[in-house]
């Protein structure tokens, strides 16, 4: 019989030379593979302190849209993204620069929170916040003393999402 010539196109989040988007692209890709919270996000229509082409918001939506619907782009880049938690929470965020995924996990949800509610993602408690109906935690790191195997709580290495 005759080989048929298939060829297969996968779609991806940008990741050039020195750009070091790894560790922002891992956090998306866990958005968006949560149906439940994808589906939500695209479904909400507005939110507080939008902040125009530097908004987390905005850009996580646009992200997740064009990860599902885009047909024709298979290389999506998260720069814009980047540039709104670089301008909006930290510069640390700016592209080029290494980060902690979960860092990025953290900074992203805790943002969406914020502008998904109108308050503060420490004492949130609206019903209707997509981040924490979905993604409710509350984190405490220990450390342990490698001589004795005793556990610590850190004093402010605790954070909620």
């Amino acid at each position: 019989g005759s080989k048929s010539n298939m060829s297969f196109k996968s779609k991806g989040l940008a990741n050039p030379i020195g750009a070091n988007h790894c560790w922002l692209n891992s956090t998306i890709q866990l958005l968006w593979h949560i149906d439940a919270f994808r589906q939500a996000v695209s479904r909400i229509s507005g939110h507080y302190d939008c902040l125009g082409p530097y908004c987390v918001s905005c850009k996580v939506k646009s992200l997740l849209d064009d990860y599902t619907y885009n047909e024709t782009a298979l290389s999506i880049p998260p720069d814009d993204l980047r540039d709104a938690l670089a301008t909006s929470i930290s510069a640390s965020f700016k592209t080029g620069n290494l980060g902690d995924p979960t860092e990025a996990y953290t900074a992203v949800l805790e943002r969406l929170c914020e502008q998904f509610t109108g308050g503060k993602s420490s004492c949130c408690n609206q019903p209707h916040c997509v981040v924490h109906r979905k993604f409710a935690a509350n984190v405490i790191e220990f450390s342990e003393c490698k001589n004795c195997r005793q556990k610590h709580e850190p004093k402010s290495a605790q954070w909620e999402l």
